[in-house]
């Protein structure tokens, strides 16, 4: 018995196993109605034919309406596979019978499966898969709870799947991805928003509204011209045409599929496949930018709203500046910065520097504003930062956050006012900066036009209080002549701009408008020295027409020769100068001779004994007594020298001296000094070294005058005593003589 059973059974299985797809189904009466919906149409004829293998997707009566077109049978055919549903994967694509299609280029629509857990299901609707297999000789049947509903077209697909950046970017560009056979590689939101943060104003440029024709060309590289499914792809490159006439590169490899170009590629998720009614989408993490997609500094100041800056280059033809194929920075002042202001080509060049500088170092940075014709030197903007370098200030102006506009393309920093461009010549530079005494010596010299396009080296009023650089300031014939060979040292020869920091440096030497000698620049650290002992205090000052730096010494030329009477003349002593001349003792300032001089000042002449004021013939042996023969380097105290008056001049302390004999004079004080010269030493002292012959005590007598007036008084006296003696023997021997004449007669 169990064994008819069995034969019965497998007599039955074989009989169904012999059974179409159709013939399986008409025996199910949970699918009458889609049995009914085949009846006479050309997917009826498919299914029964012996010879295919397929899989029909049957949607259950109560979900199934009874007006089902062919093409809507069609798409729930699973054509070429006998589904094995628990192998499945999600994300999978089924291909179709619904087909060959105009809207896919003569394709075959595709159906895609979703898994969550033991559930199976399909289409946009999620249909869900009844995993009971019916079998049929030429395939299968799998029950559905639902119609499987069309796929939309490729811009309902974009609403559908999220990607609302790129549905609203698609509207600005005014496209639709109704195209037939397509595939859309598409940005989702992160891609977006990881564009605006990499590239800001590349993305503030494609989302203005004057950057729409860019817009639409970078969309439309998302869109091959071919419909392209993950499961045709194949190991290797290939290479797709986009609807902006660019092609793509699709790479596969044994783990991942990217589709880019040379500007960057993105990941395909194999499984990511969104077929539509006129193609495939793939949802990438990137937006793809065409190779022929040109940046530049013009469309990023249109991103930022920087029109007034923008339209003022194209008005003065600085366009390169805009139309960049090289990379500047700007500093450029809004549109309420610039309302009102008058703008010319220099203003403007002068806000924008060659290169892309999203950090600055302390020092210069150059500007594109020439400072001469030939384009060899440009004027600087001054840059200092804070301890943490994080707060950048140009010419007292600080920066805000850099715009970056990319390495090849630039940097642009949004400024609320606008950058003054020097326009004080050096000498007026000078004059500003607080350089008083080398304007006053320009001014001497006569050279204030000669500064025009240069480099000078200024030494700071400090450097101005020395003998030497105050004779250099006494306006005479001699003093000017000296000035001017003195200054030419300081001015670098030629149309050099030379800076401590920026470009062009400093150069190891800088050859100056003196005739026979350079100066020698050496840095230590961040110290620069000239000539071995001056140094750069106060570096980079901008002029319109050159660059000043402050020294602490005057330079000195080595043809530039620093004799006493240069000295004498620095110490401001004209009266001490008028006085040797009258004594015939200039050879001492201008011989060959080595001298020591004690000049004393003009106010020490004003106080002069009256004898010397009353008898000018004094006045050689009181100045031969501010002269030594030979040099006193340095003033010990205790030494003594004996002076050309033959005076002994004492030295009490560094700073003070007195005359030997003379003590109750005075100390006059060392005001200046040891300066040597080329012919001795000079020193300054604030009053007369006295002699003796001219001492005065404390009436105002000197003391030969007082010897004579006690002497004059002894011998008056004596006088006296001896005209009353005289008178008294006479007048006694007349009484004599009387009485003895009385006695004798």
């Amino acid at each position: 018995m169990k064994s008819i059973l069995v034969v019965l059974l497998v007599a039955f299985l074989a009989a169904a196993s012999a059974q179409t797809i159709v013939e399986v189904l008409a025996q199910q009466p949970l699918y009458s109605q889609v049995h009914q919906s085949l009846a006479g149409k050309p997917i009826e004829t498919f299914l029964n034919e012996t010879t295919i293998t397929a899989t029909l997707l049957a949607p259950v009566d109560e979900a199934t309406p009874l007006n089902l077109t062919n093409a809507d049978l069609s798409y729930h055919v699973v054509n070429g596979t006998k589904l094995n549903v628990s192998q499945v994967v999600d994300g999978e694509l089924f291909l179709t019978a619904l087909g060959p299609l105009a809207s896919l280029n003569g394709g075959f629509q595709r159906v895609k499966a979703s898994v969550n857990g033991t559930k199976l299901f399909v289409g946009p609707n999620k249909a869900e898969v009844n995993v009971t297999e019916l079998v049929a000789s030429n395939g299968a049947i799998y029950g559905l709870d639902r119609v499987i509903t069309y796929p939309a077209d490729l811009d309902a697909l974009v609403a559908s799947l999220g990607l609302t950046t790129l549905a609203t970017v698609l509207r600005d560009a005014g496209l639709q991805l109704n195209t037939s056979g397509v595939t859309v590689f598409a940005p989702n939101d992160a891609a977006f928003a990881d564009l605006s943060t990499t590239s800001p104003l590349v993305y503030k440029w494609l989302t203005n509204a004057a950057g729409v024709a860019d817009l639409k060309s970078v969309l439309q590289l998302h869109v091959a011209t071919s419909v392209v499914y993950s499961a045709d792809i194949q190991v290797g490159a290939t290479t797709v045409t986009t609807l902006n006439g660019e092609s793509l590169t699709i790479n596969r490899s044994a783990t991942d599929v990217t589709v880019g170009n040379a500007n960057g590629a993105a990941a395909i998720n194999t499984s990511g496949d969104e077929p539509a009614s006129n193609g495939v989408a793939h949802v990438i993490p990137k937006v793809l930018i065409p190779t022929g997609f040109t940046f530049n500094l013009g469309k990023a100041l249109t991103a930022l709203g920087l029109s007034s800056f923008a339209d003022g280059l194209r008005e003065y033809n600085l366009t390169q500046f805009l139309d960049n194929t090289t990379p500047f920075t700007l500093f450029a002042p809004s549109n309420a910065a610039l309302a009102g202001k008058t703008l010319s080509a220099e203003l403007l060049k002068y806000h924008v520097v060659a290169g892309a500088h999203s950090t600055f170092a302390a020092g210069l940075v150059q500007s594109e504003l020439a400072l001469v014709s030939d384009n060899s030197a440009f004027q600087q903007h001054t840059v200092t930062v804070d301890a943490n370098n994080t707060v950048v200030i140009v010419d007292g102006v600080t920066l805000p956050a850099a715009e970056n506009a990319g390495a090849t393309v630039g940097v642009i920093y949004v400024i609320n006012t606008v950058l003054p461009v020097p326009t004080k010549n050096i000498v007026a530079t000078a004059t500003e900066t607080g350089f008083s005494k080398f304007v006053s010596a320009v001014t001497l010299a006569g050279a204030a036009a000669a500064l025009e396009d240069t480099t000078v080296f200024v030494p700071v009023d400090a450097a101005f209080s020395g003998p030497v650089a105050e004779y250099l300031l006494l306006n005479t014939n001699q003093s000017n002549a000296d000035l001017v060979n003195v200054l030419n040292l300081h001015v670098a020869a030629g149309r050099n701009y030379y800076y401590t920091a920026g470009l062009p440096a400093l150069p190891a030497t800088v050859v100056t408008r003196n005739a026979v000698e350079n100066i020698t620049v050496t840095v230590n650290g961040s110290t620069v020295h000239l000539n071995g002992d001056v140094t750069v205090v106060k570096a980079d000052v901008l002029a319109a027409n050159g660059v000043l730096h402050g020294i602490d010494s005057v330079l000195l030329p080595s043809d530039f020769v620093v004799t006493t009477d240069k000295v004498v003349q620095g110490f401001k002593a004209a009266d001490f100068l008028s006085l040797l001349a009258k004594a015939n003792l200039t050879h001492v300032l201008t011989g060959t001779e080595k001298f020591t001089v004690f000049t004393f000042t003009d106010s020490a002449y004003d106080s002069a004994p009256q004898e010397l004021i009353d008898n000018p013939s004094k006045w050689p042996s009181v100045l031969k007594t501010h002269i030594f023969n030979g040099t006193i380097d340095a003033l010990v105290a205790g030494q003594n020298y004996t002076m050309l008056s033959g005076e002994v001049l004492e030295v009490v302390s560094a700073t003070s001296v007195q005359v030997r004999g003379a003590e109750s004079a005075g100390k006059p004080k060392v005001l200046g000094g040891p300066v040597q010269t080329t012919n001795g030493v000079v020193y300054s002292i604030d009053g007369i070294l006295s002699v003796k012959a001219v001492e005065k005590d404390d009436d105002g007598l000197s003391d030969t005058a007082i010897g004579f007036i006690v002497i004059g008084c002894i011998v008056g006296v004596l006088l006296i005593i001896g005209a009353a003696g005289g008178g008294y023997w006479y007048y006694r021997r007349r009484a004599g003589y009387e009485q003895i004449g009385d006695n004798a007669f």
